[in-house]
């Protein structure tokens, strides 16, 4: 069975892994060839991808398990939150801050630490 990597194929992946089914996954850069045709639609998608795995010839992509992927997620909401605290810093420290009656605005915050 081939999917396509669009957002949510690990959900897929692991229903039809978790039923006994060997799943494949397209790589996007491999099939954007699909873009060239004047027709495009999900049947005709398939199709094309059928065909591929059939002749050995798709592009794919590695499907990580859900340990990885977990940790992948934790690395980017943790990626996130430091962006946020960078943000909240320099807007602390920005003009008019002297100015304000918080505590933070009489420090320097950056990368999360108080300086």
């Amino acid at each position: 069975m081939v999917l396509e990597a669009t957002y949510g194929w690990y959900w897929v992946a692991d229903v039809l892994q978790a039923a006994g089914a060997r799943v494949h996954l397209a790589h996007p850069l491999g099939v954007k060839g699909f873009a060239y045709r004047r027709v495009k639609n999900d049947i005709r998608d398939a199709a094309d991808l059928a065909d591929l795995l059939r002749m050995g010839r798709l592009p794919e992509a590695w499907i990580a398990p859900p340990q990885v992927r977990e940790l992948r997620e934790l690395a980017a909401g943790t990626s996130a939150l430091a962006g946020q605290a960078r943000r909240f810093a320099l807007r602390a420290e920005g003009p008019g801050a002297h100015r304000a009656s918080s505590p933070l605005a009489s420090r320097k915050v950056r990368g999360g630490a108080h300086c």
